[in-house]
C-alpha cells in the first residue's frame, strides 16, 4: 500500500477533527468581552485538545516519514488511532454542553470557580509561568500555597455537589 493516501487520509481526518472541535464552540451573543469570557472554560479545553491534536499529527507525520510503505497493520492501527481522536472531539463537545442551572449555581458560589473566572488569575499564571522558568523551586510554593487555599476555602457541601 502507498503510504501517501494513508497520510493523505489521515491528514483530512485529522482537518475534519479540529474543524468539528471548533464547530462547537458557541458564538458570544453580543461583542463584549464579557459574552466572550463566559465560554473561557470552552475555549481554553480547545486550545489545549488543538495542540494535544497538533503534537500527535507532527508525531504521525514523522513516524511515517520513517516507513518505506504501508502494511495491512499499519492501516487497521492508523484507523484505531484515528478513531480515538474522534473520541477526543466528542469529550471535547462535552465540555460545552449545558450544566442543569441549580448545578450551574453550585458550581458557580465556589471559591475555585470565581478564581479562575477573574482576568488577574490569568496574569497570575503568566507572571508564575516565566518566575518558573528562571526558578523552578518557586512551583513547589505555589503549589503548597494553593493547596492549602483551596483546602481550607472549600466548603463540606462540596462534596455533595452531584450526589443530589
Amino acid at each position: 500500500m502507498n503510504k501517501g493516501r494513508l497520510e493523505a487520509f489521515s491528514d483530512a481526518v485529522i482537518a475534519i477533527i479540529v474543524t468539528i472541535m471548533i464547530l462547537e464552540f458557541k458564538t458570544p451573543e453580543t461583542p463584549e468581552i464579557k459574552a466572550l469570557l463566559e465560554n473561557g472554560p470552552y475555549f481554553f479545553a480547545y486550545i489545549i485538545t488543538y495542540v494535544f491534536v497538533g503534537v500527535a499529527w507532527y508525531n504521525h507525520y514523522y513516524m511515517f516519514s520513517l516507513t518505506k510503505r504501508g502494511t495491512k497493520r499499519i492501516y487497521w492501527l492508523n484507523n484505531i488511532w484515528l478513531l480515538a481522536y474522534f473520541f477526543l472531539s466528542d469529550a471535547l463537545a462535552n465540555a460545552n454542553r449545558e450544566v442543569a442551572p441549580e448545578r450551574y449555581q453550585k458550581i458557580k458560589a465556589m471559591p475555585i470557580y470565581s478564581t479562575i473566572t477573574r482576568p488577574y488569575f490569568w496574569v497570575i499564571q503568566v507572571i508564575l509561568l516565566v518566575a518558573i522558568y528562571f526558578f523552578p523551586p518557586i512551583e513547589l510554593i505555589f503549589v503548597m500555597v494553593e493547596i492549602y487555599t483551596i483546602g481550607n476555602r472549600t466548603d463540606k457541601e462540596s462534596d455533595q455537589l452531584f450526589n443530589d
